[in-house]
């Protein structure tokens, strides 16, 4: 397999395969222990591959500045260009490099050259109507919250577009209920439609965009797994609406279909952690690969490593055994909470998920500990 093919069979392999350890582990069998280097006039970019993920080396003259990536984060950002459509057309020419070593010529990087694509077609603002979208017109919390509940489980896209169309189709009789979403960039005009959503805009009589439900439904799984669609958790507010909801003709449907998938969740849930439990092998001491260096993302990103880990930990003191090798692989990636104040700031609005999931997660003693190791700045 080529360099160049490489995207297009994990292209593939993401289409037929939902579960994200299977990708994870597909990600390290297609690039294997290899390290691939291309240079630049403005520096030699260096990536190499390990059972963990990438550690990544860019170098110019005297200075050098070096990341790494679990395999879990790449297959994430890996899943969500899929997602959006957009990961097969980013082959750059820097990618091509790495296969050929060859250099990159220099007009490529001349922010004027980048300047005269743009002009010549904007880009299509699809996050920002479907943020916009969500938040002007599917109003009520608890259908927010069933629907980022059903695109955060590991079932069948297919299934959750279903219930994506069934969601959006519900009131208007003829099938096609039209929204206007306000944007920045424009007031867009959405009509819902049994083969998808057509978007326009109607100060411009040539823009035309027509979504199938694969496609909005893969914009909707985005937003629910980066929490762009915002709903209450109060829930004495959520069952009033809930109470309310089930009054309507058309929510019974709707609502036998969104319980159908939670089910489905569960057993999924059930029967991988009996298989997990029946096929687990307890590992011996574990060392850190060469090069390994500590999880540098995000804050966001940081303190999901720490949850996992956490979790992991819990596991096996409750069960009284050792983790296994792949329990070891994420126990490794914690990265403590000294750069992590917000997970325990209780007035930031965009922590709140987090902070209550912390405060649930520890005892009062571990919590205390937790908090006492920030590092205020």
């Amino acid at each position: 397999m080529t360099e160049r093919e490489i995207p297009y069979k994990i292209y593939e392999f993401y289409r037929n395969n939902p579960e994200e350890t299977d990708r994870e582990a597909y990600l390290y069998e297609v690039y294997g222990d290899v390290k691939r280097e291309a240079h630049t006039k403005d520096g030699i970019l260096t990536a190499e591959s390990c059972p963990s993920g990438f550690y990544i080396l860019w170098s110019k003259e005297t200075s050098m500045k070096e990341a790494f990536w679990y395999w879990d984060e790449v297959s994430f950002e890996i899943g969500k260009r899929i997602e959006r459509g957009t990961y097969l057309p980013l082959l750059s020419v820097s990618e091509q490099a790495l296969e050929n070593g060859e250099d990159i010529e220099e007009e490529t990087l001349q922010p004027e050259n980048t300047q005269e694509v743009f002009e010549e077609k904007k880009p299509f603002p699809l996050e920002e109507i479907g943020i916009a979208f969500y938040k002007q017109n599917i109003q009520a919390d608890i259908l927010k919250k069933m629907l980022c509940l059903v695109y955060t489980t590991n079932q069948l896209p297919e299934e959750k577009n279903h219930f994506l169309k069934m969601l959006l189709l519900r009131e208007v009789p003829e099938g096609q209920p039209y929204y206007l979403v306000r944007t920045e960039h424009g007031n867009y005009e959405l009509c819902i439609q049994e083969s998808g959503i057509r978007i326009t805009l109607p100060e411009s009589q040539d823009f035309l965009q027509e979504l199938s439900w694969d496609q909005f439904g893969g914009l909707t799984a985005h937003l629910a797994e980066d929490d762009q669609i915002a709903y209450t958790e109060d829930a004495e507010t959520l069952e009033q609406q809930e109470n309310m909801y089930r009054l309507l003709p058309w929510f019974p449907a709707l609502w036998e279909e969104y319980t159908a998938i939670l089910q489905k969740e569960d057993s999924f849930w059930e029967e991988k952690n009996l298989v997990q439990t029946d096929s687990r092998e307890e590992a011996g001491d574990y060392y850190y690969p060469e090069g390994w260096l500590q999880f540098t993302g995000g804050d966001k990103s940081r303190y999901q490593k720490n949850i996992r880990s956490i979790r992991i930990l819990k596991i096996l003191e409750q069960e009284e055994r050792n983790a296994t090798k792949e329990e070891q692989e994420i126990l490794a990636g914690y990265v403590g909470w000294g750069g992590l104040p917000n997970a325990f700031n209780s007035k930031r609005p965009e922590w709140k998920k987090e902070y209550q999931e912390l405060k649930e997660l520890l005892t009062a003693e571990e919590y205390a500990q937790a908090r006492a190791s920030v590092l205020y700045r």
